[in-house]
């Protein structure tokens, strides 16, 4: 439990490095200052306030249990599945479905599900976001922060931050974790 608000508290004090880096985001200054912790650097004018109130996933108004957008270059995302072997659920194999990210600062963001996923959904949800990715500059991410831990990663003991993933949205649109909802968190109409 120490551990855990150590790394609460040492998260907290990245957000707020980030506020003071990045003081330029295409969101009003006004719309920023109602969600304080919600965007954590330039959305690029990707984003709209409505998708930065959306409390689906958790509470804006605090900054470690709530959900966070964060903006990243297109060039550094990694969509990944690994397909579990021993593993057979709905009648098919699941895989652990992340994407991998290194942000501007040379820090590896990594979203993963709630769960292991289904490898057809892995495949049709990779080809939704690939779409949504392609010709597109910028991305952002929508996520519940996780953890942050040191880790091998790619053969180089570095910084990790572990996010819950919840939304991905470009110029091109936007998808939900939760197939029925907008990036507003409005239910849409089957």
């Amino acid at each position: 439990m120490k551990k855990l608000t150590e790394n609460n508290f040492k998260f907290f004090i990245l957000l707020l490095l980030y506020f003071s880096i990045t003081n330029a985001h295409c969101i009003d200054p006004a719309i920023s200052a109602k969600y304080p912790f919600v965007l954590l650097n330039d959305d690029h004018g990707i984003l709209m306030e409505a998708e930065l109130a959306d409390e689906t996933y958790g509470l804006t108004t605090d900054p470690i249990r709530s959900t966070h957008w964060k903006c990243y270059h297109t060039d550094t995302v990694k969509i990944n599945y690994r397909v579990l072997q021993y593993s057979k659920e709905w009648g098919e194999h699941v895989a652990n479905f992340t994407i991998d990210i290194i942000d501007e600062n040379g820090i590896v963001n990594q979203y993963g599900m709630r769960h292991a996923m289904g490898v057809t959904y892995c495949k049709e949800t990779s080809k939704i976001w690939k779409k949504l990715l392609r010709n597109q500059k910028y991305v952002c991410i929508n996520g519940s922060y996780a953890s942050n831990e040191d880790e091998l990663y790619h053969g180089k003991k570095q910084r990790v931050f572990g996010w819950v993933f919840n939304k991905l949205k470009t110029i091109n649109g936007c998808h939900n974790y939760f197939g029925d909802r907008d990036c507003t968190g409005k239910l849409i109409a089957q």
